[in-house]
């Protein structure tokens, strides 16, 4: 399909071993992304599911005249915090 013939990753894949790239590396490269993010992922939902107003901090840069619709339908503007490094 396109979506498969356009896909990044797979267009790498084709072109490492197109290029002499050792085929069993590569199936353990992969075999290893996939762990640590299926690792991730069960970190992510055994994780206690964050406070709501973790939505509106840590904005990289200050939101000027701009606000965030919620889920109950009200605006909240982000909160900036120039501390903010992570």
């Amino acid at each position: 399909t396109m979506r498969q013939e356009r896909d990044p990753i797979e267009r790498v894949k084709k072109l490492l071993l197109k290029n002499g790239v050792d085929a069993a590396e590569l199936k353990k490269v992969d075999k290893d992304v996939k762990k640590e993010v299926d690792a991730a992922v069960e970190a992510a939902k055994a994780a206690p599911i964050p406070p709501e107003d973790w939505l509106l901090r840590n904005m990289y840069v200050e939101p000027k005249g701009c606000s965030m619709r919620m889920v109950d339908g009200s605006y909240q503007t982000p909160i900036y915090d120039p501390t903010y490094s992570k």
